[in-house]
């Protein structure tokens, strides 16, 4: 994996055009399958480098990448709300949600994200307490 860190932060180095960056990736990891951990890393890389602390920007490049985009962007954006807060996150990415969260777990099927996200960080602080 660090070659490809290394490898995708040098591309970002040699491009202010995160396209640039995001077409080296792609051409060095073409022999491996378009749902490979090797690009998507890679275009998690260029990213977060070229994003700088706009979560919409991040997205918005992941996107354009293409490919596996929901693999990158899950973590890349867990990676932002931790970093930026709900406060950092644009609204027109929150309010289509309505705070909803439609699952296939039993007994879970339907909660709030809200709930969700408490639940979540109440266990890790237990964990950690």
């Amino acid at each position: 994996m660090y070659m490809v860190l290394d490898f995708a932060y040098k591309a970002c180095l040699e491009s202010s055009d995160y396209r640039v960056a995001l077409d080296l990736c792609e051409k060095r990891f073409i022999e491996y399958n378009w749902v490979h951990t090797y690009y998507n890393l890679a275009a998690e890389v260029v990213a977060i480098y070229h994003a700088g602390n706009s979560f919409e920007k991040a997205m918005t490049i992941l996107i354009m990448a293409g490919q596996d985009n929901d693999c990158t962007a899950g973590p890349v954006g867990h990676a932002y709300g931790v970093m930026l807060g709900l406060e950092g996150i644009p609204d027109r990415f929150i309010e289509p949600l309505q705070d909803r969260l439609d699952t296939y777990v039993r007994t879970m099927e339907t909660q709030s994200i809200t709930s969700l996200s408490k639940k979540t960080t109440d266990a890790i602080m237990r964990h950690w307490s």
